[in-house]
């Protein structure tokens, strides 16, 4: 139906990317900058994680956003849309590559340990 450019730039290590709809608008995170768009593509707005952003989605509220922090398991952070950390949550999984949320449920795609096979986790958060 219609395209535009990401408007990410790769700055090197990983190529982490994805992507969540609001209701309204797309978030879009690449690696670590995280992207508030219209569906035509214009920036509304953007913020600068100080992790590398592999996992993206919305509550109705806040963001979540998944990070990978090995040798340690992947780490949860609930966000508001301005990139404040308003509650960060250890992960049982080690390695989280997209995120999902679903009613009060968290789905997670990830690892158990490197060279695994993916894994589909769905995790009970609360909102608060």
């Amino acid at each position: 139906i219609s395209t535009f450019p990401s408007p990410g730039e790769f700055v090197g290590g990983d190529l982490t990317q994805d992507m969540a709809w609001d209701g309204k608008s797309l978030w879009y995170a690449n690696q670590f900058k995280v992207f508030h768009l219209d569906t035509s593509g214009k920036v509304l707005d953007s913020f600068v994680f100080p992790k590398n952003v592999t996992g993206l989605d919305w509550d109705g509220s806040n963001l979540w956003l998944a990070y990978n922090d090995f040798p340690n398991n992947a780490t949860l952070a609930k966000v508001s849309t301005d990139g404040n950390v308003l509650k960060s949550y250890p992960s049982p999984v080690l390695e989280i590559n997209g995120l999902v949320w679903v009613d009060e449920d968290l789905w997670a795609l990830g690892l158990d340990f490197i060279g695994g096979k993916p894994t589909i986790y769905k995790l009970s958060m609360s909102k608060e």
